[in-house]
């Protein structure tokens, strides 16, 4: 058997670049890639056979030219261009002269080049020549394998070919190592996407078992939510100051997995339907092996969607406990608060009156001087009373005005509100009669 394919060499460095440099006229990013590797897997009457060559940039138009109108004895051909480079994974690692080439000789359809292309994780594509025999897929993944697929099929000829480009080196030599060692079966047209989504399945259950399923059940266990019946007679009040953070990168993270599921289960629907479409290629023999692993993925995938909406749910519900529990806690300060508050009201209230009291007769109305023969109290103790009164009245008709004024700012605002929109309507009826005059007078003429 042979050895996987080495990675790429890696790339230089690029030159800083101006604000939109990389995207050509069809608004695609182009960060073409120095060199590739060229793959082919095709059946002689020798056998098996495993051919392998780097191939450029600027050589992949004429190379991809020659393979299809090279003459072959073989009984089917699996081409693959293999890409690996630096740069970020919404990027196409092709020059506009090898997209136009592919294109045209391999028919890797059009919408794998464009700019959305990498939003659509799962697609179907028809030959861009008009070539309605062939079949086309594509499968991408940005945030797990960080590799993308597109892949041509032609019944008629029985050749394959397919574009696989990532930044990860990881990625690719677990992909090609799965090619490689099942190349018996590269006569069928849907082996690579089966090896590209069991590798995807296989980071998500990476992914899934990367959640902080400790902080998780520790946070459950902490608000006594794990189990109802085995709780605590009188728990130790959680500490909730990092919770609320906490929980929301749980959401997170459950809400990036949930979206992989969904990704990965229309690739295994994808590929399904395409082993059923091809299920008798060589010799009349069926992959009953590879649909049986199609349909335990598709399984295992649907288990790992139901146990993150599981886990989102409780989330969820241990949120709102959070927020209850600090919101019942934020009542228990206020009940504190007002139980002080009535404390110094009642002592308030004890010494105002000997506050008054005192207050009142230090003033230099009264004179209670025993020396003193004159009068006890001043002919001037009405202004105090005058005084005070009249301040009073004056705070209480502030009070009033101001209270008043408010109700009749909102009064004159609702006032105002209900006209415009009356004057709306009217307007509206008024086009509309004037829109069914205009049809009456058109159907007159008419007449």
């Amino acid at each position: 058997m042979s050895n996987p394919p080495p990675p790429a060499t890696a790339l230089p460095t690029l030159p800083p670049q101006k604000p939109f440099d990389w995207f050509d006229s069809h608004g695609r990013v182009l960060n073409p890639a120095k060199g590739h590797d060229y793959l082919e897997i095709s059946m002689t009457p020798t056998g098996v056979n495993v051919k392998q060559e780097p191939v450029s940039d600027l050589e992949v138009p004429a190379f991809s030219e020659r393979l299809v109108n090279t003459p072959s004895d073989a009984t089917w051909r699996l081409h693959v261009l293999i890409t690996l480079f630096e740069g970020w994974e919404w990027e196409h690692p092709y020059s506009n002269a090898t997209i136009d080439a592919l294109q045209k000789h391999w028919h890797i359809g059009r919408s794998c080049f464009n700019s959305a292309s990498h939003r659509a994780m799962t697609a179907t594509f028809e030959s861009p020549n008009g070539d309605l025999t062939r079949k086309g897929l594509r499968l991408g993944s940005l945030r797990t394998l960080r590799a993308t697929l597109a892949l041509s099929h032609s019944p008629s000829t029985r050749q394959t070919f397919a574009i696989v480009y990532s930044t990860s080196t990881y990625t690719m030599n677990r992909i090609f190592s799965a090619l490689l060692a099942s190349k018996e079966h590269a006569y069928q047209p849907h082996l690579l996407p089966f090896i590209y989504t069991a590798q995807h399945l296989q980071c998500l259950e990476d992914f899934f078992r990367g959640l902080p399923a400790g902080e998780y059940y520790s946070i459950m266990r902490t608000l006594g939510a794990d189990s109802y019946h085995e709780r605590e007679e009188r728990p130790t009040p959680p500490d909730l100051t990092d919770m609320p953070r906490t929980l929301t990168a749980l959401t997170r993270m459950t809400a990036d997995v949930a979206s992989v599921k969904e990704t990965i289960g229309q690739q295994i629907e994808l590929v399904t339907k395409w082993a059923e479409e091809f299920p008798k290629l060589e010799d009349g023999k069926e992959d009953v092996a590879m649909r049986e692993r199609l349909r335990l993925m598709g399984q295992y995938c649907e288990q790992v969607g139901l146990d993150v909406r599981e886990m989102s749910e409780t989330i969820q519900a241990m949120v709102q406990m959070v927020y209850a529990i600090l919101q019942q806690r934020d009542n228990e300060l206020n009940r504190r608060y007002a139980a002080d508050m009535r404390v110094i009201t009642a002592i308030t209230l004890v010494f105002l009156p000997g506050t008054f009291v005192a207050t009142l007769f230090s003033a230099s109305f009264w004179n209670f001087d025993p020396r003193s023969g004159g009068k006890m109290v001043s002919s001037w103790v009405w202004l105090y009373f005058v005084s005070t009164a009249v301040l009073t009245l004056v705070v209480l008709a502030v009070w009033r005005g101001f209270a008043a004024l408010k109700q009749t700012m909102g009064a004159v605002k609702r006032f105002w509100r209900v006209r415009v929109l009356r004057r709306k309507e009217e307007g509206d009826g008024d086009e509309e009669n004037a829109t069914a005059a205009a049809e009456k007078e058109k159907e007159g003429k008419g007449d």
